[in-house]
């Protein structure tokens, strides 16, 4: 082996405590610790993703779709935003992709399947294909050469603290190498358009700060600046709560389908939901997280609806009743899904134009990614 990372690797000075090396790698962990955008850090380019896992529901809406909707708006004409169906990451859920049933014959859903339906959803939020780069991540093949390149700069010791592969492999279920290593694959997809910001919210700012790690670590071991430092975009992210156990995110695997609203749920199943949200046995409405959670995520679901602060919706319905609360819910969120769930179905009934906007999306951000993975490699030596 040779190189600038075996170079400085061999220094003898690595085995004192209080070596240059070490002040070094102790720079560089803090300042991926440091990883909130300054308010003087213009942008430059911005990379999202979500997994195709299944319906899209109100979690991920306002968690993370109702912003890019935002972000294109509000980002300079320079700026670049790439938004992906980041369909390598589902694979870590293989088991629910088996192509099909044990001795049936019937084809189950593909993650293409999911990808597609994940995309008609975006469209019909208002994400615009000219304002942004939307692809699918397995179509640009590069995503996956970094991640080796990255994975071969990220130590155990880092990845073992990730607290997603702590959450997602308890139990004592099977523990694959991709969970375990998905963060290096999130920091490729980040680093490999020179990304400036990231809009996460609080719970993902981890992966951010080992991509900002891995970033320093490359230029540091080969001597450049070609990795671009990401930072975490500040934004109004909101965390939406389950309906049936008020303390726990609304999510995809959660097993009962009431515990979430669907973009494409109809009126009926909506509202069906909604009343049947868990709330508790004290009589008017106030705003406690901690001793009335029900209460607390129906007040904040009503307060993202119609654009209001969470404290004018509580002071407005202080003396209703639980049904009332929940009766505005459902209006406001009817109101709200209605003509996403119209534009949601015209796109899956129309899958060729979806499938067209991510092929077109992919050349595009496979330009980028080709351009900027050849200088990375010729750094390396591998050219």
């Amino acid at each position: 082996m040779s190189g600038p990372l075996v170079r400085l690797l061999n220094k003898s000075s690595i085995h004192r405590p209080h070596s240059v090396f070490h002040r070094r790698m102790s720079s560089i962990a803090q300042s991926a610790e440091d990883d909130l955008a300054p308010k003087t850090a213009k942008i430059g380019r911005v990379f999202s993703g979500i997994q195709p896992t299944g319906a899209v529901h109100l979690g991920n809406y306002f968690g993370a779709i109702d912003n890019w909707v935002k972000l294109q708006e509000e980002v300079g004409q320079k700026d670049k935003l790439y938004f992906s169906a980041v369909d390598l990451h589902t694979m870590t859920a293989l088991k629910e992709y088996q192509l099909e049933e044990a001795g049936s014959g019937i084809k189950k859903r593909t993650i293409k399947d999911d990808s597609i339906e994940l995309t008609a959803n975006l469209l019909a939020c208002g994400i615009d294909p000219k304002k942004c780069v939307l692809f699918r991540q397995s179509q640009v093949p590069q995503h996956s050469e970094l991640y080796w390149i990255l994975g071969c700069l990220a130590s155990t010791a880092i990845l073992d603290g990730m607290h997603q592969f702590r959450d997602k492999s308890a139990g004592g279920n099977f523990k694959s190498q991709g969970l375990y290593t998905y963060p290096t694959l999130m920091a490729a997809d980040i680093l490999l358009y020179g990304t400036t910001h990231v809009p996460v919210g609080e719970d993902q700012r981890q992966h951010i700060r080992l991509a900002r790690r891995l970033a320093l670590n490359f230029n540091r071991y080969y001597m450049t600046d070609l990795m671009v430092v990401p930072w975490s975009m500040e934004t109004s992210l909101a965390r939406v709560m389950s309906l049936s156990d008020p303390t726990s995110k609304m999510s995809k695997s959660a097993p009962s389908p009431e515990s979430r609203i669907e973009l494409r749920d109809t009126k009926e199943m909506l509202r069906k939901k909604v009343r049947r949200a868990v709330t508790d046995s004290t009589m008017g409405v106030t705003l406690d997280r901690e001793t009335r959670p029900g209460v607390y995520n129906l007040v904040r679901l009503l307060a993202h609806t119609t654009g209001r602060s969470d404290e004018e919706v509580a002071a407005e319905l202080k003396d209703a009743g639980h049904a009332v609360l929940k009766s505005a819910v459902g209006d406001a969120l009817e109101i709200k899904l209605a003509p996403i769930r119209e534009k949601v179905e015209y796109y899956m009934a129309n899958t060729k134009i979806v499938e067209e906007i991510l092929n077109e999306g992919a050349r595009e951000a496979e330009k980028e990614a080709h351009k900027r993975l050849e200088k990375i490699k010729s750094r390396i030596g591998l050219n």
